[in-house]
């Protein structure tokens, strides 16, 4: 395959991809070596996990440095081809653990559990070092949005060392990741960018759905045989049975009952409609429905137009009211945009939007004891109590302290004392004033959006559907905790990071 080129047309030496690759400005990859690289890594990396599962299963945790050390050096080698196996493990992970699950050990699960976390750690510190000092070197913006993202880690992880010290390791590791996976990703996208483009990123992503497209439908035709087939009732036993030995399944009917609930999952309704809400690869059904709507939100960026209606259906189909929000504004907010040419209406639609929506879900949740509601309340009055911050693992659902004396049932009476359902609650009530450090690395990076002449004269282009669906699903953060995951705002700031640093001027 050809290398990278440089701006004079000259190929640079040291580099050698395994995807057709060019130099910043707007590219036009070949759709056929673009899905057939993507397909063939795809399979590699289904293969290789698979391998990390059984080999963590029967050899103990010490395995997951060989899957962890081997992605870090396909990622150094093969950036774009070491993503593309990344992706392997964050959507498919869950279902190779339920698939060989039945004899697993509690030790091993949490493990292959935090394997992932890892992974993107390892991907987003080598990115920071290749955008800081590699050759070519990043375009100023990607250089100074990276050192913003890299201070907002630091950030969380300072206050995760306080909050291990107030609560526990463990709840603590697990809030970091939720704190930090979005901008390792973002740091990822940076770092992609210098060479490859938006297209080679997204095409990589899109293949990586195929697979798990094909599981969900698998499990919506005959979900009774299906959860029993794929292991799903001992790897939700696995997850839920440490913290909640009560709420054990028995059988692939009790898990059907837990997915199945009003249409989108609205508290209080009193409505007839109701939705199968199918988990796919991941296993959840939330961060499943934001993995569709990334996927959506992507295809919108590569001109895929016919991929709305499929989209609309599957995210219909799942029942998860924020994806679907995330995936119809950015859709709305961007045909506005081309349909007026009026950028400056775009962004007052947009700002009068997330006034009402926020207002309107903050005064029905209260009425209909919303958990997001109480949550992001939660999180807000503990940031008043200490506006410095609580620690990150003190406090939120997640928490050990919170699972062993938690009553949902009681916090819809009495609400809650700490953040939980909501990202921006939760990470407020963590951390504090500190959280203006992540804002801050979002805000660069959507600032990086602006057209260099201005928004009086700028015409859209499809990929400014990127930075949309980022902007709504950082709003989504405020109802929903899953929207700040690496697969929800990390896909989407992966993205927008890979536009920033490829993005030709105007």
């Amino acid at each position: 395959m050809p290398a990278p080129m440089s701006a004079g047309g000259q190929a640079r030496p040291g580099f050698h991809a395994g995807f057709p690759a060019r130099r910043a400005g707007p590219e036009v990859l070949p759709l056929g070596p673009a899905l057939a690289h993507a397909l063939a890594w795809q399979a590699v990396g289904l293969g290789l996990l698979v391998l990390h599962v059984l080999l963590v299963r029967e050899t103990g945790p010490a395995a997951a440095v060989l899957a962890l050390g081997g992605l870090a050096l396909l990622y150094a080698l093969l950036p774009l081809a070491g993503l593309v196996v990344f992706w392997q493990m964050a959507l498919y992970q869950n279902a190779a653990v339920a698939f060989f699950s039945d004899g697993m050990s509690p030790g091993a699960y949490q493990v292959l559990l935090g394997t992932g976390f890892l992974a993107a750690g390892l991907l987003g510190g080598l990115a920071t070092l290749r955008i800081l000092f590699a050759r070519p070197a990043a375009a100023p913006a990607a250089r100074r949005i990276a050192l913003l993202a890299c201070a907002a880690i630091g950030v969380s992880t300072a206050y995760a060392a306080y909050g291990a010290t107030l609560s526990s390791p463990a709840s603590a590791a697990v809030y970091l990741r939720a704190a930090t996976g979005m901008l390792l990703m973002l740091l990822v996208g940076l770092d992609l960018g210098r060479l490859w483009g938006f297209r080679a990123v997204a095409i990589g992503y899109l293949v990586s759905l195929l697979a798990g497209l094909c599981y969900s439908a698998l499990e919506v035709a005959d979900p009774a045989w299906f959860y029993e087939a794929a292991g799903n009732l001992p790897f939700m036993n696995l997850k839920y049975g440490p913290a909640e030995q009560d709420w054990p399944f028995h059988t692939a009917r009790d898990l059907i009952a837990t997915r199945t609930s009003v249409l989108f999952n609205v508290t209080g309704s009193e409505t007839s409609l109701m939705s199968f809400r199918f988990g796919g690869p991941n296993i959840h059904p939330v961060s499943y429905a934001y993995v569709i709507a990334m996927g959506g939100i992507a295809a919108l960026g590569l001109r895929w137009r016919w991929s709305i209606v499929p989209v609309a259906l599957l995210l219909a189909a799942i029942g998860v009211k924020g994806a679907m929000l995330a995936f119809v504004s950015t859709l709305g907010f961007w045909a506005l945009w081309q349909w007026t040419g009026w950028p400056r209406l775009m962004l007052a639609g947009m700002a009068a939007f997330v006034v009402a929506y926020a207002t309107a879900v903050i005064l029905v949740g209260l009425g209909s004891g919303d958990f997001h509601v109480i949550g992001l309340i939660g999180g807000f009055e503990g940031f008043l109590r200490n506006p410095l911050g609580h620690g990150i693992g003190v406090g939120g659902n997640l928490s050990d302290a919170a699972r062993a004396g938690i009553d949902m049932a009681e916090l819809q009476n009495s609400g809650a004392e700490f953040g939980l359902e909501s990202a921006i609650g939760v990470l407020l009530y963590q951390l504090g004033l500190g959280l203006l450090a992540h804002f801050v690395a979002f805000g660069a990076l959507l600032a990086a959006a602006r057209p260099r002449n201005g928004w009086r004269h700028a015409r859209p282009r499809d990929t400014d559907a990127i930075f949309i669906g980022a902007a709504m699903t950082m709003v989504n953060g405020l109802f929903q905790e899953e929207a700040y995951t690496t697969y929800a705002l990390g896909a989407a700031l992966l993205f927008a990071g890979t536009l920033v640093a490829n993005r030709p001027e105007r």
